[in-house]
């Protein structure tokens, strides 16, 4: 079936929806994603054009999760697992059901259109904070920065509630849309506009001032210009927004107002003492990571299963501590699938890491390896695939972008 401009206009506003589904209350997230189910479902129908191998591949994070079902022993917290994760098959499902020429028609002719859907979604829901608790509640903005992260973690309603760790991944992502964008815009004013937002978005990234985002973010910047910099043509005016960026971020990471001085990277500053003290970010981590290890030991091979990981990693993170504790994850998504699947869990995932990034290096496209690099730099201290703040986001535009770029063919992918 050849798609007509109806129905290119009808997935681009779908496109659109997943991008801001930020904006959507906790129990209505499933509408964007269902629509652009629905439409995959029938563009399938009439063309009966599918991507099997695709969506095999592009659900192995999920397939994994399934078969971890099948040696775990709490099966409740199992399918609370596969419940939380499921996009991470829907999303594969609906862009191997539509036919790689249509999505690429959507990246060539409406990428800006999703991309910045995408950073207004984000900008309307992180100005809210400021503005109702400006507003209504007459705080001073003073507190409302220092706050910031506990305002929109446990102070806003309940079904909009996100993580300061989550949060500071949509805006780091939108500040990467935000550059891609600019450069295809001609309007001067929308130019401007972006800009703003970028400005915008630096200072957020900095009052949010969660470190492996950050970091994630300038790594990012240096990789875009290294792959870029033969084709950038004012090579010295990048290098300068760049040193600019990273030094506004640095100056609000300092002298931004915190709450009881809390500086997330002051935790550097006492290394030694910060790793040996579970009681830090850091030592929590370091500590996790020995439990990691501890149960990577005893089941190295298929790892205890997806329902009983969290739990008896929390177990030996209380034998450590000698103390009870809550239910932790290993807070970092690498090292789930570690504990969760052992060696041959760990290895299939890391291999479907590998193979995206030789996608996004063959094919040349800048924005897949950016934010793929970006989202995989935050795994290393968090579990995204596993809070739907995390794996609606890394799901989505993925996917969307793989599919695109996917190419069974390509002989050049070994």
């Amino acid at each position: 079936m050849k798609i007509n401009k109806t129905n290119h206009l009808v997935l681009t506003i779908i496109l659109c929806l997943n991008a801001i589904i930020i904006l959507f209350p906790s129990n209505f997230k499933f509408i964007p994603v269902l629509a652009l189910l629905l439409f995959s479902c029938y563009y399938f129908f009439k063309n009966k054009n599918k991507g099997s191998v695709f969506f095999v591949f592009a659900s192995i994070p999920y397939l994994l999760l399934i078969l971890g079902m099948l040696f775990t022993d709490n099966i409740s917290n199992g399918f609370k697992s596969l419940e939380t994760g499921s996009s991470l098959l829907i999303y594969p499902l609906c862009f191997a059901l539509l036919p790689k020429n249509i999505i690429r028609w959507q990246i060539d002719n409406r990428l800006n259109y999703i991309l910045g859907s995408f950073c207004f979604a984000t900008f309307i829901f992180t100005s809210f904070v400021f503005l109702y608790f400006k507003i209504f509640e007459e705080r001073s903005l003073t507190y409302i920065i220092q706050h910031n992260n506990i305002l929109t973690n446990l102070s806003i309603h309940p079904k909009y509630r996100i993580h300061p760790i989550y949060l500071a991944l949509n805006v780091g992502l939108s500040l990467i849309f935000s550059f891609f964008i600019v450069k295809k815009i001609k309007n001067i004013i929308l130019k401007i506009i972006t800009f703003v937002f970028i400005v915008y978005t630096v200072l957020l990234i900095a009052i949010i001032n969660k470190r492996m985002a950050i970091i994630a973010l300038l790594m990012v910047g240096l990789i875009y210009i290294i792959v870029e910099l033969k084709k950038i043509k004012k090579k010295k005016l990048t290098l300068v927004y760049y040193v600019v960026i990273f030094t506004a971020i640095v100056l609000g990471v300092v002298f931004l107002p915190r709450y009881k001085n809390q500086n997330s990277f002051h935790e550097f500053n006492h290394i030694v003492s910060t790793i040996n003290n579970p009681e830090t970010s850091i030592g929590k981590r370091v500590f996790l990571y020995k439990s990691v290890f501890n149960l990577f030991i005893k089941n190295p091979l298929l790892g205890v299963g997806t329902g009983d990981a969290n739990i008896i990693l929390s177990d030996d993170l209380a034998n450590q501590l000698q103390k009870e504790t809550e239910i932790y994850n290993s807070h970092n998504q690498y090292l789930s699938y570690l504990i969760s699947l052992g060696l041959f869990g760990f290895v299939i995932f890391i291999s479907y890491i590998i193979y995206i990034f030789k996608i996004a290096l063959i094919k040349n496209d800048i924005l897949l390896l950016c934010i793929f690099v970006f989202l995989c730099l935050n795994m290393m201290s968090e579990n995204i695939l596993e809070r739907e703040s995390g794996v609606l986001v890394y799901a989505f535009f993925i996917n969307f972008l793989l599919r695109a770029n996917w190419n069974l063919k390509n002989k050049l992918i070994k």
